[in-house]
């Protein structure tokens, strides 16, 4: 048996150290990914920051001089220069409060976005070596299936992605084939498939929920498996709450009987929230 802790002296302080040291290190672990993306933005928008500072710094400055110069014009030509000072540097501070608004504003929503494709470029390789998820990969967007879609042939696909190759083929003058198949496809051969989106949540709920499975995963991976089961889970229900509310419509006109309502409940359970391995 061990011996029990002591406590002494030194024992809090080389606590205190080690949080330190963790805390540093994520701290500029934050600060380099924070200034990669800042630097990214400024050089792929440069105009769009230069005029986001630049007009409201000097739209400011310029009414504020002009304010303060009327104001002192009763005390003269020195009243007026200090007038113009005040007001000019009053118009400084609110320009670049207004300016920085909207650079971070501008800023924050392409980080955003672009941290979003990052990411989910990251979980994409997870899904391709996963057994179940690799199903789920749009062949066409090459993009994570998040409003599945399923043709007559079983094959899933991103519904924008397939309307859009659909649309295409048949503006060029094409027959539309299925993109794996290569069998006739149409538009109306298209069904929403959110046991699809289903499938992939009850996977990554049971990926994200199990810390073994989680073991060994980069953390910008864990984020955004757990990002999008919360998105794809929200999906889910809204699809079961409809189609569950449809089957009290049916059941309320005497469509289907007490049975049929009872089998149909079951089976709406099994398809959008299905155990899987």
């Amino acid at each position: 048996m061990s011996a029990p802790p002591t406590h002494s002296s030194s024992a809090p302080s080389e606590r205190v150290s080690l949080y330190s040291t963790e805390t540093h290190r994520l701290y500029d672990a934050y600060r380099n990914e924070s200034c990669k993306y800042t630097r990214q933005y400024v050089d792929a928008n440069k105009s769009e920051v230069v005029r986001d500072v630049a007009i409201p710094i000097l739209s400011s400055v310029a009414t504020g001089a002009a304010v303060g110069l009327v104001c002192g014009c009763p005390a003269g030509p020195p009243g007026m220069g200090i007038g113009a000072g005040i007001g000019a540097g009053v118009g400084f501070i609110i320009g670049s409060t207004i300016s920085g608004a909207l650079v971070y504003r501008d800023y924050h929503a392409w980080q955003k976005k672009h941290a979003g494709s990052e990411l989910e470029e990251i979980v994409r390789f997870f899904f391709q070596e996963d057994s179940v998820l690799r199903e789920f990969i749009c062949p066409i967007a090459a993009c994570i299936i998040k409003t599945p879609v399923m043709t007559d042939d079983g094959k899933y696909y991103e519904k924008e992605a397939i309307t859009k190759w659909i649309k295409s083929e048949m503006k060029a003058g094409r027959d539309p084939t299925c993109p794996l198949t290569r069998k006739h496809l149409s538009l109306d051969m298209l069904h929403d498939a959110p046991e699809g989106a289903a499938l992939i949540c009850a996977r990554l709920m049971r990926i994200t929920h199990q810390e073994s499975q989680l073991r060994g995963l980069d953390r910008r991976v864990v984020e955004g498996l757990k990002a999008l089961y919360s998105d794809l889970k929200r999906f889910v229900d809204r699809q079961h709450d409809l189609s569950v509310r449809k089957t009290f419509t049916m059941k309320k006109q005497r469509k289907i009987s007490e049975e049929q309502f009872s089998v149909e409940m079951a089976r709406l359970h099994e398809v959008f929230y299905p155990s899987i391995a």
